[in-house]
This record gives C-alpha cells, structure tokens and sequence, in this order.
C-alpha cells in the first residue's frame, strides 16, 4: 500500500521543509551533486566547506544536528565532522517537464512553471489536457 502524500503537488518554497536528503563524502575536489539547504552532522567536529557563493570556510566545533548552511562542497582537508547528510527541498518538477512546458506555453509559460512547479500550474490554469505526458 502506497503512502498518502497530501503535500506532493504543492509547490516548495525557501520556508517549506526539506524533502531530499543524501550522504554528503568530503572530498577536495569534487561538488557536491546539489546545493544543500542544510546538513546534518551526525558525528560532531570541524568542517571545512565552499558555500553557495564560492566561499571557502570553516566552522569550527559544529554540535551534533541540524545547520542551515548552503554548501556546494565539502572538504576532506580540515574537515573532522562525520556522518554527515545533505538536505534540499524539491522543486515538485524535472527539468524535462519544464523544457516541455517552455516549448509549448512560450517563456511566459516557462516562468510561471518555474514559479509553481509545473503540475500545480498546470492544474490551476486548466492546462491538464495541453501538458500530455508532462503531467
């Protein structure tokens, strides 16, 4: 038997909670595969990242838990922390069905896609029939 979900076509935003999580390796060389919203340190320690905007730090002692932090990196040099898990919010569409719905609604289409994700949009504007396999 299949979960209830009654949030899965609901579009996400900075303030919905995170949906995705993956066991984030430090390594020195290699991005991460997404951009964290946040990580979870599981064992505590330093840890040494490259945010978001291509700063490089280190936060020094981090406890045990959650931290709002937006990493694209997590370096193996300096960092001691371990076990630790990043975490994002789905968008509730793949990049397909975005460039689908682009090619037929036009750049407006596009951005109100982006916006609310494409089956809410879809749904709200009666476009169910229009979005075919989309959907």
């Amino acid at each position: 038997m299949s979960v209830f979900d009654r949030y899965k076509y609901y579009a996400a935003s900075p303030e919905s909670p995170v949906s995705h999580a993956f066991v984030v390796t430090p390594d020195d060389s290699a991005d991460l595969t997404h951009v964290t919203r946040a990580l979870y340190v599981g064992c505590g320690g330093d840890l040494r990242v490259v945010m978001a905007d291509g700063a490089t730090v280190t936060f020094a002692a981090l406890a045990v838990g959650w931290h709002p932090v937006r990493v694209r990196r997590l370096l193996a040099t300096g960092t001691s922390a371990t076990l630790i898990t990043g975490a994002i919010y789905h968008l509730g569409w793949s990049w397909p069905e975005r460039d689908w719905c682009a090619g037929r609604l036009g750049d407006a289409g596009s951005a109100r896609a982006e916006c609310y994700g494409v089956r809410d949009w879809a749904q709200r504007h009666g476009r169910r029939g229009q979005l075919g396999c989309a959907l």
